[in-house]
């Protein structure tokens, strides 16, 4: 847990005397040992979900970052390699290690470019299915591919000839594949540079945002309702004993306080009231 308090009796000790306090955020701390229950609260809960479970989200971030720089790097070095594996270093580098034969850098080069051709495909059908917008990304990676493919029909050549390769020709086809489809990718993509993705905050991304109040997912009292007899006695005596410290504090009027106690667990969301001794209302909604 990464919460400041262990219980919501000491996050209502600790509360500054100068604001008025979050019943909601009250509850959280309650129930923080059941992250799913405080993501259900409303929207304060869903931020101290995130805070309470971060082991998980990291692991799952950097999880995901490590596959993703994988399947970059492997999408990436395939057109390099296509070169890379038939050039020859420069003498000052690698004196020492001699060009790869034909018979081998041919075949690797020409599976490199299939590769490279595949994955141009399948980002075009993704990069249309999601509107055809301008994407720089699958425009570098077919810049990149035209002019490694484009090295490579003139460099299996000279390799072929330098070690008298028989059946380039076949082995071609998939690096002039690769050419034609990086140059088509290529030039779509340019015609769509003023077909932008709107902006996260644009409200034409979301036409349909829901009505204030409503809450997505699971009810969290239904939920409450539904832990362990012994979690749920625990939480919600955790729950009463901080609504009345803050009764004994001065935030919370004695009836206010009885109202509250008597929300189901779950429920203190719903729960009105100003914040103002003598004025506290209980209401559902």
């Amino acid at each position: 847990m990464s919460l400041s308090y262990e219980t919501a009796e000491e996050w209502a000790e600790e509360l500054s005397l100068s604001v008025d306090p979050d019943l909601e955020t009250l509850e959280a701390y309650a129930l923080q040992r059941h992250p799913e229950i405080v993501a259900a609260l409303g929207s304060q809960g869903a931020v101290l979900a995130e805070r309470i479970r971060p082991g998980a989200n990291e692991r799952r971030g950097t999880l995901s970052c490590i596959a993703g720089l994988l399947l970059f790097g492997a999408i990436g070095v395939a057109p390099i390699l296509g070169v890379a594996i038939y050039a020859e270093a420069p003498g000052v580098l690698f004196t020492s290690v001699p060009p790869v034969a034909a018979g081998t850098a041919i075949p690797i080069s020409s599976w490199c470019f299939g590769i490279t051709a595949a994955v141009l495909l399948v980002g075009a059908i993704v990069w249309l299915v999601r509107g055809a917008r301008w994407n720089p990304a699958l425009l570098g990676y077919a810049v990149l591919s035209f002019v490694m493919a484009g090295f490579a029909t003139i460099g299996l050549a000279n390799v072929a000839a330098r070690d008298e390769f028989a059946g380039l020709a076949g082995w071609l086809w998939p690096v002039r594949a690769a050419l034609i489809v990086a140059a088509i990718v290529g030039f779509a993509v340019l015609l769509r540079v003023r077909h932008r993705a709107p902006d996260e905050g644009d409200a034409a991304a979301d036409p349909d945002p829901p009505e204030a109040g409503a809450q997505a997912g699971p009810d969290a009292m239904e939920l409450a309702a539904a832990m362990p007899e012994e979690d749920r006695e625990r939480a919600l005596a955790d729950r009463n004993a901080a609504l009345d410290a803050l009764g004994r504090r001065g935030f919370l009027t004695g009836g206010t306080v009885d109202r509250a106690r008597a929300v189901p667990l779950g429920g203190l969301g719903t729960f009105r009231w100003t914040g103002k001794p003598d004025a506290g209302t209980a209401a559902t909604g």
